[in-house]
């Protein structure tokens, strides 16, 4: 029997998320085979975070955006997301949904956006979800 430790990051090409593996592969009587022992996801660095907070900043008439960054850290795993998709706001919305995050309606109740932007945001928001983001309880 041979037996093969793996360690590797994968990205997911266009997506901008990286997930942190270890595995084994096996073989034994002429079949490989592979056994996943971890696998993390690997957050984002400080350039995606500058681009969260730089997209959600337009939202907003008079952004603080030092209050911007801490809510992005405490929120948003997946800020690649914003370095590759901004600003195509249906991509960032589906990206963000496919993992389980929809930071959009807690970033309306806490930061109140009001720009001609945000507007045009809620309106593709609300295409994807039947909902505006400011509309979500």
């Amino acid at each position: 029997m041979l037996s093969m430790e793996v360690d590797f990051e994968d990205k997911e090409g266009g997506m901008g998320l990286r997930n942190h593996e270890v595995g084994v592969f096996t073989s034994e009587d002429g079949e490989l085979h592979y056994e996943r022992t971890t696998c993390e996801a690997v957050l984002s660095d400080d350039s995606g975070s500058e681009a969260a907070v730089g997209y959600l900043a337009q939202f907003c008439t008079n952004p603080d955006t030092e209050k911007l960054s801490e809510w992005v850290a405490d929120n948003i795993c997946f800020t690649d997301i914003f370095d590759n998709w901004a600003p195509d706001h249906d991509q960032i919305i589906y990206g963000l949904q496919e993992f389980d995050e929809d930071p959009f309606p807690q970033f309306s109740r806490e930061f109140s956006p009001d720009t001609k932007e945000w507007e045009e945001f809620c309106e593709i928001y609300k295409s994807i979800n039947d909902y505006r983001p400011d509309e979500a309880e």
